[in-house]
Order: structure tokens, then sequence, then C-alpha cells
């Protein structure tokens, strides 16, 4: 069962409650574990495969070495038969809202959390942390599902989207491991782990970056305002010639141009804050970022110089 709660700050949580075990129904699941834990098992790559194969249940030898196991109520059956399924042949602790029709979109683009949006909220914090295991496979959509004959044998097709950087990774471990003749699925599996291990190591490279967007953004604010101070405080023929009169130095008046000085000093800046963004935006996430990053504090950088009549 699903619930949306508002939280804090106008935010809204979304929480599931999974069928609750008794301690029997524990060490039966316990005993399920034992016999299934050396077996391989292949999870569905998308929610509608989740769907699908929930509804399907588990294949008849499975079901006969589970009934073998098992001796319980018809209640308690449905219950350890729920986990076993979601702990074996679906996605674990994600199954919930791969299973929860009313979601619409599930994202994994937040660097805390997956998010889903259904059509009523949105987004709806799920607390489930964006590199647990399977989060790629509750975010894909299914394309298409085909079948092809390989050898007069029907072969199963499925074309789905991630929608993350990994997809052309991906596509190119698989293709590159089944042109050397692999078993898929052997191909598949390694496949999981190593898209897993590749997407820990962009989450934590992603991390270790905060500190340059930082620093990309803490220069640029600090030319931006030491040229500020500059224009109003020294770049004025008023300014200029108390100055010269201090120091006792020889200075022509008329060869001081204040506006021009100022304009050459605002396109330095400009320049600086530009760059100071691209690289804030690439340590972020790349061109694109810094596209964003370069442009608000190029734009943020024009409005404080026009309002302030400082170009």
């Amino acid at each position: 069962m699903a619930t949306v709660r508002e939280r804090d700050g106008g935010r809204f949580g979304y929480d599931v409650r999974e069928p609750p075990l008794s301690p029997a129904d524990e060490r039966a699941l316990d005993r399920v574990r034992d016999r299934f834990s050396a077996v391989r098992h292949r999870r569905p790559l998308t929610r509608v495969g989740v769907v699908e194969r929930a509804e399907r249940g588990f294949e008849p030898k499975y079901a006969t070495a589970i009934d073998r196991l098992v001796d319980a109520s018809a209640a308690a059956r449905r219950r350890i038969d729920y986990h076993a399924l979601r702990e074996f042949r679906l996605l674990g602790e994600l199954t919930p809202v791969a299973l929860d029709d009313r979601i619409e979109v599930a994202d994994v683009g937040d660097d805390r959390e997956l998010v889903v949006h259904t059509e009523t909220f949105a987004p709806l914090e799920t607390g489930i942390d964006a590199d647990a295991d399977y989060v790629e496979r509750v975010a894909a959509e299914r394309l298409a599902q085909y079948a092809v004959e390989f050898a007069g044998i029907p072969v199963e097709v499925v074309v789905y989207r991630v929608d993350t950087p990994l997809a052309a990774r991906t596509l190119g471990l698989v293709t590159g491991a089944l042109d050397a003749g692999g078993d898929a699925d052997a191909v598949f599996e390694t496949l999981r782990i190593e898209v897993g291990r590749l997407y820990s190591e962009q989450r934590a490279l992603r991390s270790s970056m905060q500190p340059y967007i930082a620093v990309g953004w803490a220069a640029a604010v600090l030319v931006a305002g030491v040229v500020a101070v500059v224009n109003t405080q020294v770049v004025d023929a008023a300014r200029l010639a108390e100055i010269a009169a201090a120091s006792e130095a020889v200075t022509e008046p008329e060869g001081v141009y204040p506006e021009l000085e100022r304009f050459r000093l605002y396109v330095v800046t400009q320049a600086t804050v530009l760059a100071s963004g691209w690289f804030a935006g690439t340590a972020a996430r790349g061109r694109y970022a810094a596209l964003l990053h370069s442009g608000v504090l190029v734009a943020c950088c024009y409005v404080v110089f026009t309002v302030g009549g400082l170009v």
C-alpha cells in the first residue's frame, strides 16, 4: 500500500507498506532463501517487466520447490510468495514503486534520492538512495517488445530507454560481449554488475567535484566585486586627480577616459565570469551544465553592472 504525505516546506513524501511477516513467516522465508541463494536470477529491465513478472508469479519448478519448503495458511503463503518474488525475481526494495500503476515517471537525476511523479503529485520523495540497486530499471521505459527467429528458436527482444549517461556505454558492453560469443545469461549478469559499478563511480566522482563548483562561483563573485569597487572608487576623473595630487605625480586629466576604462574592465570581468561559470558547470555535469552556469553568471553580472551604472 502506498501513501502520499505532505512534508515540511511544501514537499511530498511517497511511503509504502508491504505485507508484514510473522516470526513463523520469517522462518519459512529463510528456508526459501537458503534454497534459492545459489540460483542466478535475472531481474526485469523496466517497470512494465516487473508488473508482468509479478502477475505470472514463480515458474512451476520454483513454485513446486516452495510448496515443499513452506507449510502455511493461504494468507501467510501469499505474504511469503510476495516477499520471495520481490527478493529473488523482482527489484527488491524498489518492487512496490515499480508495481504502482499511479506512477507516471521515476527520476534518477536527483543526487540524493529517487523521486517519482504521479498524475496528482510531483515530485514525490521516496527516501530511496539514488545509488540503490536497480534504480535505473525503475526509471527505464519499455519502447517495444517482439520476438525474432534465430536458428528456428524464437528470441524475445525488448527495446527500452534508460535515460542515463550510461546507456550508450551499456549498449557497447552488451554488443561487444555477445559478438565475442559469450553466454547470454553470463553476459547480462556481468553487465548488471559492471553497470552498477560504473554508476557508483560516476556518483562518487560527481560528489567529489562539488568543491570545484563552489570555487568557480566564488571566483566569479570575487572578480565582479573587485571590479565594481575599482569602477566606483578609482576610475573617476576627480578621484584620479586626487590620487595624482597626493602622490605628487604629473598627470594629464584630458588623457583619462573613465567611461572607456569602465567598459574595458567590464569586458574583462565578463570574460572572467564566463570562464568561471564554464569551469563550475563542467565540474558539475558537463558542457550543458557549463552553458547554464556561465549563462547565469554572465546575466547576473550584466544586470549588476547595468543597474549600478558601472558600464
